[in-house]
């Protein structure tokens, strides 16, 4: 008796094991969403912070904080293009892009630096490549201007 409850419960878990999940995602179900929504541009800078909370010497650490520089980003979804408004004098040469979208991947086309990271965007525009879930994939140029 023994013997077959052990075997019993090897043979239900060598199933268990073997089986592969069931469940896929229906990517086709949530359409197309390769469109951009805003697009904004910041820069890091460092500052130094005393911690306080739990610590009362006045010990100070380093830190980063992003500063959002961008006024206003106009969206056209049609043209498929962002056209970013700086304020003047900005350096693009040090700075980053964030992207707001509902798109499942944006990918960099040619020398279009990685959005996120802080890169050289003086020499724009440039074009990403948005993914839909459901395939749709869309061409988007991004572009600089001052005030």
């Amino acid at each position: 008796m023994k013997n077959l409850l052990i075997i019993s419960i090897m043979v239900i878990a060598v199933f268990l094991l073997a089986c592969d999940p069931r469940i896929d995602l229906d990517k086709g179900q949530f359409g197309d969403h390769a469109y951009l929504t805003n697009v904004q541009v910041f820069t890091i800078t460092e500052e130094e912070h005393e911690l306080q909370e739990y610590y009362t010497d006045g010990v100070t650490t380093t830190g980063i904080r992003r500063n959002i520089l961008t006024t206003t980003t106009t969206i056209d979804s049609l043209a498929a293009t962002a056209s970013i408004l700086v304020p003047s004098g900005t350096d693009l040469t040090n700075v980053g892009i964030i992207f707001n979208h509902r798109a499942q991947k944006i990918e960099p086309i040619g020398s279009a630096p990685i959005a996120g990271f802080l890169d050289d965007f003086s020499a724009g525009p440039y074009q990403y490549r948005l993914f839909s879930a459901d395939g749709t994939q869309r061409d988007w140029t991004v572009s600089f201007d001052g005030e």
